[in-house]
């Protein structure tokens, strides 16, 4: 590994940690002395990055420092491409479209020596969907992201109907369903909805009181919990 390839590498590790990381930390996984971390951070620091440090506590980089994209290696490409080749299957026409515009983005960035691995990567990833309204999956969505009630019309397996008054905190795309995780108002609980079942769905002005990120471990932690008592 090149100088150069190393503080782009730790840049990266640095960027992915969100607590400060330890000298010994960086230096165990680039391979190099901590001496040697101690130089390259004052090199970064000095080219632009504010990685802040304390004694017995590690390093941090400051957000504003940005990577230009020509820096992706192979396996980074491939992986940008899979995820965008998949997401422009899922039954969601606004995800579709950031698909494409991020392909558009992706290729004019990309420097001469990797359009080739751009234009000719085989990897894909598709799946067949049952089909959901449009305009439903961009409430929800906006729903989630804004952290607002969401009042549901919706159908269960036996095409009972019933009306939820719930809080969104998740959307998950599972073997060709879209699903959303919620805190239901009726049941006091979480519950899953199959988005092909929702018969209306209208997002409130209300939002719901729990940071939605706290809402969202708890749920985590219920799945962890189911997992393991079904095994």
């Amino acid at each position: 590994m090149t100088r150069s390839q190393r503080l782009l590498f730790l840049i990266q590790l640095l960027r992915a940690c969100r607590r400060p990381v330890s000298a010994h930390v960086l230096a165990d996984r680039l391979g190099v002395s901590v001496r040697t971390i101690y130089r390259d951070i004052d090199t970064l620091n000095a080219q632009g990055a504010t990685i802040v440090g304390e004694a017995g506590i590690g390093f941090v980089l400051k957000p504003g420092f940005l990577l230009p994209p020509m820096m992706w290696d192979a396996n980074e490409i491939e992986a940008l491409i899979l995820g965008v080749r998949w997401i422009s299957h899922i039954p969601d026409e606004s995800l579709q479209q950031a698909a494409a515009s991020i392909r558009a983005k992706l290729k004019a960035v990309l420097p001469d020596q990797q359009q080739y691995l751009f234009e000719h990567t085989t990897l894909y990833a598709g799946q067949s969907w049952l089909p959901v309204d449009q305009e439903f999956v961009e409430r929800i969505r906006l729903a989630t992201r804004e952290q607002k009630k969401l009042h549901l019309d919706y159908l269960d397996e036996q095409q009972r109907p019933s009306q939820r008054l719930i809080w969104p905190i998740s959307m998950g795309y599972f073997q060709g369903r879209m699903l959303l995780a919620a805190w239901c108002e009726l049941r006091q609980d979480f519950r899953h909805f199959r988005l092909d079942r929702v018969q209306d769905c209208q997002v409130l002005d209300e939002r719901y009181p729990p940071y939605k990120m706290h809402l969202f471990h708890q749920w985590w932690d219920t799945q962890i919990k189911h997992t393991a008592d079904r095994n």
